[in-house]
């Protein structure tokens, strides 16, 4: 399989999921924790994040750490 085959069925994968999908949608309004994602989508915490993780390894999400000094 060629490099923009394979690139272009991770997308298509990513995006056929309906949680995927509706984390993302979420978060292109504006920014969100997972544990805020999960209440608000109504799914446990776990769940959220393996579903954010896959969403950066495609780097479609990132996250930026919080300081809790």
């Amino acid at each position: 399989m060629n490099e923009l085959a394979y690139r272009a069925s991770r997308i298509l994968r990513a995006l056929g999921n309906p949680l995927r999908y509706r984390i993302l949608a979420r978060l292109a309004r504006f920014p969100a924790t997972p544990g805020q994602l999960a209440r608000e989508l109504n799914r446990p915490l776990l769940v959220v994040s393996h579903h954010l993780a896959l969403l950066r390894a495609l780097d479609w999400v990132w996250y930026h750490p919080v300081d809790c000094r």
